[in-house]
């Protein structure tokens, strides 16, 4: 019986698991979709932008931009978000409105961001994530900075 229980409680955790969707996936769900564009910025590229601008730890940025899509699309789109689930990410910032949501989350470890996914859906649907090794006091500063 113990055995049973065990076992039981492995598939509920792996069905879960495959529920959720990794930010990877999302993109290549829909990063072929007509309709759609992508933006690929790497660590060479952005070592390349060092030498001219601080990129402040960011190592890799992703872009999908959904807005030439169909209405069929982007209910996917806003569908799969819904759906994602990563307890490593938490969210910073939300905000709901009549014509869309918008939601901004952090994945932190050692007192440093390490990714942070940006998504809209509605009318613009939009998905960016950002990888590095970001120091939180530098988008405190960028964000003081630009609410001038």
């Amino acid at each position: 019986m113990r055995k049973m229980k065990w076992i039981l409680v492995a598939i509920v955790c792996f069905a879960q698991m495959s529920y959720g969707q990794s930010v990877e996936k999302l993109f290549n769900s829909f990063k072929d979709v007509e309709g759609a564009s992508t933006v690929h910025v790497g660590g060479f590229t952005m070592k390349l932008a060092s030498l001219f601008t601080e990129t402040l730890g960011v190592n890799n940025v992703d872009l999908l931009e959904l807005d030439g899509c169909s209405l069929d699309t982007k209910e996917r789109f806003q569908k799969a978000i819904s759906n994602f689930k990563d307890p490593a990410f938490e969210t910073v910032i939300s905000s709901n409105e009549a014509n869309g949501r918008t939601k901004v989350l952090f994945k932190i470890e050692k007192d440093r961001i390490r990714e942070i996914l940006l998504y809209s859906t509605g009318n613009d649907c939009n998905l960016i994530h950002i990888k590095g090794n970001i120091n939180p006091a530098d988008i405190e500063k960028i964000v003081e900075e630009n609410s001038k």
